[in-house]
């Protein structure tokens, strides 16, 4: 019963973030900057994400100039609308929310 509670509060914390991230996709912008920082980029960072979400950021990203590194916007189909992932040439930053929660329940239930 636990693991089945576990699992719903998962399913529902995962709804949280998707319809935030279509609410307000700034959110996923802010923290894509914050993860490039991370990354200190000399190259274009190819940042997958989901097509509505990638839709509503793509003139904010082409806006940052020279705040930011350079992006390459790939929307993505198979991401959930609050994930991201960013691609440079030797790392890539997972920011799927598919994956932080699968690894939290792993946590919490093992």
């Amino acid at each position: 019963v636990e693991a089945n509670c576990v699992a719903m509060a998962l399913i529902g914390a995962r709804a949280i973030v998707d319809d935030a991230a279509l609410r307000a996709p700034e959110q996923v912008l802010q923290r894509i900057r914050r993860w490039a920082k991370d990354l200190e980029p000399t190259h274009t960072l190819r940042v997958r994400l989901h097509p509505h979400v990638a839709d509503a950021l793509a003139a904010s990203i082409a806006g940052l100039g020279a705040q930011a590194p350079r992006f390459d916007v790939v929307p993505d189909p198979s991401m959930t609308p609050g994930s991201a992932q960013i691609e440079a040439p030797t790392q890539l930053i997972d920011g799927d929310v598919r994956s932080a929660l699968a690894a939290l329940y792993e946590r919490v239930s093992g």
